[in-house]
């Protein structure tokens, strides 16, 4: 889903091209000024209408009756998704059993020298890594996923966030966190680098129990023992896009989830990894690791010849992973050509959307077949 830090704190609704026309059509003669950025600090959507679109999916960000939400429609003509849940409602459902401090921007006044203003603290970023040995190559591969990796790290102590200490030595049975500057689309921020026993740190807190052991214990069950794909992808999400929006509300906690999974990621790196990320990691070796069901234990997600360029993979003959471009591309592809895409060989499949912006006309409008060909 959409990952700008405004529009990521509204409710989303999904509609179809035609929903979202009359939608636009109804802003639009409304008068509202049409914005193809996210709203800056501060803004009001009473009169605006913020736009965004990616490969497939189409965003706006409006007020309507005095409520800011967001709607977004898919531009290849697919049918509405089934088993999700907006990160709002998953955090609402994980802060029942325990519901952090919020950190606002607010809590953050510094500025860099050029005087724009601070966004805030962001989490560690997640982990992304490929080989370039690799590049260009189709190898024999091994895939593991841990089951449930953020849950697992939810499991794990938590920073005490409502105990803060700043700028000191970490000491036992706590955890610290080093502000790096970080320069976003619009001003500036800092990215929170988690550091433990020993280290200087910025900001310090006591580790606590973590307060979401039944949280996880509960949603991952649901998803191990649903018979719908729908029902366990609903669970998956619930787990995920709770911690997800975790970001909004305590930065430190989501970073410890992030970062540790990453470490653990990190730990089992060395000349044989393909590529990694970070709940799973691609080796051209067999790996001895703890192998199960259980949350934090790995599952053999693939084996088999895998191709890969830079950041984008393909598993023997499936659809690769191709960041930003939908399956759906490569599946009609190979409807048409009688064999399957090959990332090696083949070029990037035509955009097949059925439905493009117009910027002048303010409204979706049907892709013409050459072009969607072309």
């Amino acid at each position: 889903m959409i990952v700008w830090h405004t529009f990521s704190r509204l409710a989303h609704r999904q509609l179809t091209p035609i929903q979202m026309n009359s939608l636009l059509k109804k802003l639009d003669s409304m008068e509202k000024k049409f914005l193809y950025r996210e709203p800056l600090k501060g803004e009001s959507f009473a009169n605006r209408v913020y736009i965004r679109w990616t490969e497939v999916q189409f965003y706006i960000a409006y007020s309507l009756g005095g409520k800011a939400v967001v709607s977004w429609c898919y531009l290849d003509g697919r049918g509405f998704d089934t088993g999700l849940i907006e990160g709002k409602r998953a955090y609402a459902i994980m802060a029942q059993y325990y519901k952090p401090p919020r950190f606002e921007e607010s809590i953050c006044s510094k500025c860099d020298p050029s005087g724009k203003p601070n966004l805030g603290y962001y989490s560690s970023g997640p982990l992304l890594y490929s080989n370039p040995a690799f590049f260009g190559k189709r190898v024999q591969g091994y895939c593991y996923d841990i089951n449930s990796a953020y849950g697992w790290a939810l499991e794990q102590p938590i920073p005490n966030t409502k105990k803060l200490a700043t700028r000191r030595i970490v000491g036992e049975n706590e955890i610290g966190f080093l502000l790096d500057g970080v320069t976003g689309m619009i001003g500036w921020g800092y990215r929170l680098r988690m550091v433990e026993k020993g280290c200087f740190a910025d900001f310090v807190f006591p580790l606590m129990q973590s307060p979401y052991i039944k949280f996880v214990n509960k949603w991952y069950r649901k998803k191990i023992r649903s018979r719908k794909s729908s029902d366990r992808k609903y669970a998956k999400m619930v787990i995920n896009e709770a911690i997800g929006y975790l970001q909004l509300i305590n930065p430190f906690i989501r970073a410890t989830i992030v970062e540790r999974c990453n470490r653990r990621i990190r730990e089992l790196m060395d000349e044989n990894t393909i590529y990694c990320n970070t709940d799973s990691i691609c080796s051209s070796v067999p790996r001895e690791l703890p192998m199960g069901k259980n949350i934090g234990e790995f599952k053999l997600e693939h084996s088999g010849q895998v191709a890969i360029t830079s950041y984008t993979y393909q598993w023997n003959n499936d659809f690769p992973v191709y960041r930003s471009i939908p399956k759906s591309r490569f599946k009609k592809w190979n409807e048409e050509h009688d064999r399957p895409w090959d990332l090696l060989l083949d070029p990037l499949p035509p955009d097949g959307n059925e439905y493009e912006y117009s910027i002048i006309e303010r409204r979706l409008i049907k892709c013409k077949e050459e072009e969607r060909n072309s």
